[in-house]
């Protein structure tokens, strides 16, 4: 009997270490003070060393619902702490190292593997006409839904039946109206953005696949879970960028208007 990728590597770096935890106390509270403790130390690190402004990322990271999911999908919050990792290594080009990382985070979910080719496609420069094809894209996935959870369901995991609920079920369309309003925001000043930093770019297509996922995952909620690899860097960076910039903007444009008025 065939087994899927997920039965093949049972994902081995999340239950290893719980296993030996186990030996010496049952408390199942310390386990999930545990991965709270991973997960946000992580976060916090990341947002340390990369951010321009850590008390606005922090303030995104709890209120954007990265803090509740990563209470929820604990194996798939791991794995994106450890793939964050991986964007130093997109921004050097350097494909092994990122390769190897990859591979480490599917032993705590095997969802991971998918970022194998996003490691090419993220690099893809967001222009006009990148972004007609990504729309056409995602429009195309959304009609066809069905085949992609299929696909999933084929390839990745074989537990989800057509009865399970987040298969049958999609979420709540109001928070991917909001990723997206905020995605077409980041767009739109992303000159901006990448005169500052052309990595930006790297972190915008995180934002839109985010998005794309969301989307998804309003036919089918299971399929909002792979938005969660792109989650954390598609948030508390080029967010709070984002608002740093409208803000100039807006700030730039009532003093003109004031120095215009006194003169």
């Amino acid at each position: 009997e065939s087994v899927s990728i997920a039965e093949a590597l049972q994902e081995k770096g999340f239950l290893v270490p719980f296993e030996l935890m186990s030996t010496m106390t049952m408390d199942f509270q310390l386990m999930f003070w545990v991965i709270a403790f991973i997960i946000t130390v992580s976060v916090m690190l990341y947002i340390f060393f990369h951010a321009e402004k850590p008390w606005l990322s922090v303030f995104c990271f709890m209120t954007f619902g990265l803090f509740f999911i990563s209470m929820n999908f604990m194996r798939q919050m791991i794995a994106s702490c450890i793939l964050l990792l991986g964007m130093r290594f997109i921004r050097k080009n350097q494909f092994l190292p990122y390769l190897v990382l990859v591979i480490f985070a599917t032993t705590f979910h095997v969802s991971a593997l998918l970022m194998i080719p996003f490691y090419f496609i993220l690099r893809i420069k967001l222009t006009g006409k990148v972004m007609i094809a990504y729309s056409v894209v995602t429009v195309l996935a959304f009609v066809f839904s069905q085949m992609v959870l299929d696909f999933f369901n084929d390839y990745i995991y074989k537990g989800y039946t057509i009865t399970n609920p987040e298969v049958t079920n999609g979420t709540n369309p109001i928070y991917t109206i909001f990723f997206l309003a905020f995605f077409i925001l980041a767009f739109a000043v992303r000159k901006e953005l990448m005169k500052t930093d052309e990595f930006n770019n790297v972190l915008l297509n995180c934002m839109f696949f985010t998005v794309f996922f969301e989307i998804m995952g309003v036919r089918h909620a299971i399929l909002s879970r792979f938005s969660l690899l792109f989650f954390i860097p598609a948030i508390v960076i080029p967010v709070p960028r984002v608002i740093i910039i409208i803000v100039n903007k807006i700030s730039n444009k009532f003093i003109n208007v004031i120095c215009y008025i006194l003169t």
